[in-house]
């Protein structure tokens, strides 16, 4: 505290009777929120409005939680993300989708990629 106080202005330092310091929390290990907080919250929108089925794969997922974790994102910073560099990159592919239409999200060399799945079939889509 004393390298702290000697950076503040006297007059503010002599009215500081403690100092906390709480550092940005990050998500990753919170993969439950991701999964069934947003990205569940996109799901079900798609659902509701196409009557079809959005998922997302695994290990696109767990790449997501890496990254959050990489840029020491907290949780805002994560939605900031997905929303400008996620979600804006699949949405005229999610929209060119048929409506009723099963997709999985995955992760694709630099980007991002809507595979459709077939009904009934066990969803096959690899994802890196």
């Amino acid at each position: 505290m004393p390298d702290l106080l000697g950076r503040l202005d006297p007059v503010l330092g002599q009215c500081v009777d403690a100092v906390c310091h709480v550092g940005a929390a990050t998500v990753s290990a919170d993969a439950a929120w991701l999964r069934e907080g947003i990205l569940g919250a996109v799901s079900t929108r798609w659902n509701r409005e196409r009557g079809g089925t959005l998922e997302w794969h695994p290990a696109l997922v767990e790449w997501l939680l890496a990254e959050a974790g990489r840029r020491g994102l907290d949780r805002g910073g994560v939605e900031r993300f997905l929303e400008g560099e996620v979600l804006g990159a699949l949405a005229r592919q999610v929209q060119a989708a048929p409506p009723g239409s099963r997709l999985v999200v995955v992760r694709e060399g630099n980007g991002f990629k809507v595979h459709p799945v077939a009904p009934g079939t066990a969803d096959t889509v690899t994802g890196q």
